[in-house]
């Protein structure tokens, strides 16, 4: 009775991906394949066993393959911690698998705040990186 919808996206035909961050900073990317279609009045679909250790569930995204190559995300957390990791460096694994440490934190209880996917490539004139399609998110906490 407690849960809560943590995402809703739109699934595109070019997205592979679903990438899933915890408060206590572990996650993972699995397969979109793996997970089944859900109509209005379907059941559920679990990701992973949830525990103290994990914390709940609180960011889930849509990544398509280039993404998962050349995107980054940028991590925040309660303490002003700040972490930036390139999604290639996070192993894609089955959904069920036990999940990936994302971060080490300074201070064990602090948690992620907030979260930010950065795309880059790089621009023919220039030469030189652009950041797009930011997209941020505020949790209380």
């Amino acid at each position: 009775w407690d849960d809560e919808v943590v995402e809703v996206d739109i699934v595109r035909d070019q997205d592979k991906y679903v990438f899933t961050i915890t408060e206590k900073w572990v996650g993972k990317i699995s397969e979109i394949e793996e997970y089944r279609e859900q109509w209005r009045g379907g059941s559920w679909v679990k990701v992973a066993t949830i525990d103290a250790k994990t914390g709940k569930i609180i960011w889930v995204a849509i990544l398509a393959e280039e993404e998962k190559a050349k995107s980054q995300v940028l991590l925040m957390s309660k303490d002003w911690q700040s972490i930036r990791v390139d999604l290639k460096n996070i192993k894609c694994i089955w959904r069920w698998a036990k999940w990936v440490i994302i971060a080490k934190l300074m201070n064990k209880n602090d948690k992620f705040t907030s979260f930010t996917i950065i795309k880059e490539w790089e621009n023919d004139e220039e030469d030189e990186k652009e950041v797009v399609d930011e997209k941020q998110e505020k949790l209380d906490v």
